[in-house]
């Protein structure tokens, strides 16, 4: 039987639409999260499906949500995942306010359109799905909304990983970080995350002698940080691991013979450096932090007055290390750096950097398909993120992680600019689109024969 048959698409995509809308209408800014009210709201839904989910709670207000459509277990079970928290946003800023779902200019606003209320609406809907056909299931489904992913997990999926394994555990899982469409001038990408960035945040206190600021003094903290800090922030020398490199190679194919020639000689050491100042202004750090380990300062303090030489100086590092770094011989090296004896350290969060061993299975030829199926030129890549998601919990148990939330964007759609930022919304259109493409997918991977 052919089920997709059965499904009445237009009635689907609007069940999906107006869940989007509701989520979006829940303010769910991390922090304080309150997830538990997005979580108990997509519960009642599912409920009316004869679907009971169980709602964990890690802590007051973070909820979390686990739902299972059993099998025969022919298969280890296939994870549907995605997170309900959203960043802040300047309500000021905006078109169209933040928290109000608005449907407007054939689009959808809301803080979390695409980061990633938009992906939570398309699981939740197509979980329903699958109950309501009775599909005939080779591995068990598991859906996880989870509290907490903007400020590292430790409400939501890493709770999860460490508190109920059992109830997430899978073979794959579908999540955010890819899926997308880069249009070229030769054809269309969609990247699919399978690597990710390390995390290194650290707390870098320089030392000195405090004093009146009427008297100017050679061992104030505050220069010695302004004096030593540029060391640490020179860029790394780049690195060309095998998944930027396909990613490389597939950009150049849509981009046409020039970009496709520079990209292939990038990783020439003597000449990757010169080649990356002929790229766009705009389009240059991208690059470089895709391919290099980085170092970015993100705060800094000082005296809480200002005719008062303190006796210390803080500045907050955001590293980002590529898949293979050492985290152990990444920071003795960073310290290196700076005069013995003139500052003392703090790890404030680590996650280490991830690369799938093995990205060519069976879940991302199903990608590929689904895919193709409605853009039949276009071309599917691996791809390095140089953020994070709940990936980096779910790889520690197993679970090969696929970035792909497929949103095939109109080509003049600026995206990359919206996540965390002001105007926040997905085009109706590449929603609709992208719910059909992550059905075929899915569906593939779950079906009994």
């Amino acid at each position: 039987m052919d089920y997709s048959d059965r499904i009445d698409w237009k009635e689907v995509e609007k069940e999906a639409e107006e869940l989007l809308i509701q989520l979006l209408q829940i303010n769910t800014t991390n922090p304080p999260g309150n997830e538990q009210e997005a979580v108990e709201f997509l519960a009642e839904e599912l409920r009316k499906d004869g679907i009971e989910p169980e709602v964990l709670v890690s802590a007051p207000g973070r909820g979390n949500l686990v739902a299972r459509l059993k099998s025969q277990g022919e298969a280890p079970p296939f994870l549907l995942s995605s997170h309900v928290d959203v960043v802040a946003a300047e309500p000021e800023k905006w078109k169209y306010p933040p928290f109000s779902g608005a449907v407007a200019e054939g689009c959808i606003w809301g803080r979390g359109a695409l980061d990633m209320k938009g992906m939570v609406a398309m699981e939740v809907t197509l979980f329903r799905l699958l109950k309501r056909l009775e599909f005939p299931l080779k591995r068990d489904v598991i859906l996880a909304v989870v509290a907490d992913e903007e400020a590292g997990g430790e409400y939501g999926m890493k709770w999860l990983v460490e508190k109920h394994r059992e109830k997430i555990q899978a073979e794959y899982s579908f999540n955010e970080g890819g899926g997308f469409s880069l249009h070229g001038k030769k054809g269309v990408l969609y990247p699919i995350q399978v690597a990710h960035k390390g995390v290194l945040w650290l707390e870098l206190t320089f030392l000195g002698t405090p004093g009146h600021g009427s008297a100017p003094r050679e061992d104030n903290p505050v220069l010695s940080l302004l004096k030593h800090l540029p060391r640490v922030l020179k860029r790394s020398p780049l690195q060309f691991l095998p998944v930027t490199k396909e990613f490389l190679k597939a950009l150049g194919k849509i981009q046409g013979t020039s970009v496709r020639i520079l990209f292939s000689l990038l990783s020439l050491p003597w000449l990757g450096e010169k080649l990356l100042a002929l790229l766009p202004k705009d389009r240059r750090p991208f690059f470089k932090v895709m391919l290099s380990n980085t170092v970015t300062p993100t705060g800094l303090s000082g005296s809480p007055k200002p005719n008062v030489i303190p006796a210390e100086a803080k500045v907050v590092l955001d590293c980002r290390t590529l898949p293979g770094t050492d985290h152990q011989k990444f920071l003795k090296e960073l310290l290196s750096l700076l005069p013995k004896n003139s500052f003392r350290y703090k790890i404030l969060e680590e996650e280490t950097p991830y690369e799938m061993d093995e990205w060519k299975t069976p879940c991302f030829q199903a990608i590929c398909q689904a895919i193709r199926k409605f853009d039949p030129n276009a071309l599917v890549t691996p791809y390095l993120t140089i953020g994070f998601t709940d990936a980096k919990h779910l790889e520690k148990i197993g679970v090969k992680t696929y970035g792909f939330f497929p949103l095939p964007f109109p080509k003049d759609f600026d995206f990359s600019s919206l996540f965390h930022g002001h105007n926040e919304r997905i085009p109706i259109d590449s929603f609709r689109k992208g719910l059909r493409i992550l059905w075929e997918a899915l569906q593939t991977m779950v079906r009994k024969e």
